[in-house]
C-alpha cells in the first residue's frame, strides 16, 4: 500500500513539475509574441514619424542649448500626438517647447555647422493659450519682427518668413527672446513652441530691373530683405 501510495505521488509530481513547465512555456511564447508586436508597433511609428517631416526643416529639438537667461529656463521636446494639438502638423509629430520664462528671458541654441553666406530663414511655430510674444537673434543681430504665439488654442502656424540672416560657418546661434505677453495671457509663466527652421542658401539679386541699388541699400539691414529681392535660393 506504501508502494503504490509513493508511485503516485512521484506520479503527480511529475504531472505537476510537467504543468508548471508548460505554463512557463505558454508565458515565455505569450511574452514573445507581445514583445513582437510591440516592437512592430515602435518600428511602425518611428518609420511615420520619419516620414511626417517637413524636407530641409531643422528640428529645433534636435539642437544643444548653449545658454539661458536664468535656470528655469528649459527647452525640452514635446510629441504633439500625445496632447490635444488640434488638426494642424508638426514635422515628425513633435515640437520644441520652452517653459518657465518671463518677459526679458531668452534661450540660445547652437545651430548645425553650414557653409558660410546668406540665407533665407523660415520658422514654423507653435500657438496655445500661455505662449509668449517672441523676438528671433541669430548671431546677436535682431531680427526686426514680434512674433505673438498666444492663441485660445493649440495650433501651429505654418511656414514664417522672416528675412534674410548671415551664417559664419562657425559657432552660429539662434536666440529666442521673450519680449512680452499678449494682453489675454493670464498664465503666471510663460511658454513658447518652435516645430523648426529652414534656411536657404541665396544669392542677391544685383541689376534684374534695377533692384540690384535697393539690395545694396539695405545690406546693412538684412532682414528688411524679403524672398522678392533673391536672385538665386537653393536648398
Amino acid at each position: 500500500m506504501g508502494f503504490a501510495a509513493g508511485r503516485l505521488f512521484l506520479m503527480l509530481k511529475r504531472y505537476e513539475i510537467a504543468w508548471i513547465g508548460a505554463v512557463v512555456v505558454l508565458a515565455f511564447a505569450v511574452s514573445l509574441v507581445w514583445l513582437e508586436r510591440e516592437a512592430d508597433r515602435f518600428e511602425h511609428a518611428r518609420a511615420k514619424r520619419e516620414a511626417d517631416y517637413i524636407s530641409g526643416m531643422i528640428e529645433l529639438e534636435t539642437l544643444k542649448v548653449a545658454a539661458a537667461s536664468r535656470p528655469d529656463v528649459k527647452m525640452s521636446p514635446q510629441d504633439t500626438d500625445a496632447m490635444d494639438f488640434g488638426d494642424g502638423f508638426w514635422s515628425q509629430h513633435r515640437h520644441a517647447l520652452v517653459s518657465g520664462a518671463l518677459p526679458g528671458d531668452w534661450i540660445e541654441l547652437e545651430l548645425p555647422r553650414l557653409e558660410p553666406g546668406r540665407y533665407f530663414l523660415t520658422g514654423f511655430f507653435t500657438r496655445s493659450y500661455d505662449y509668449a510674444v517672441i523676438q528671433i537673434r541669430v548671431n546677436n543681430t535682431l531680427i526686426d519682427r514680434r512674433i505673438d504665439l498666444w492663441s485660445t488654442k493649440i495650433e501651429n502656424t505654418g511656414p514664417m518668413k522672416l528675412g534674410m540672416i548671415r551664417i559664419s560657418g562657425v559657432r552660429d546661434r539662434i536666440r529666442f527672446d521673450v519680449v512680452e505677453r499678449n494682453p489675454e495671457n493670464n498664465a503666471k509663466t510663460l511658454k513658447f513652441g518652435v516645430d523648426g527652421i529652414k534656411l536657404k542658401r541665396v544669392q542677391l539679386h544685383s541689376n534684374q530691373q534695377g533692384r540690384g541699388a535697393r539690395i545694396h541699400s539695405l545690406m546693412k539691414t538684412p532682414f528688411a530683405i524679403t524672398e522678392d529681392d533673391l536672385f538665386v535660393v537653393t536648398d
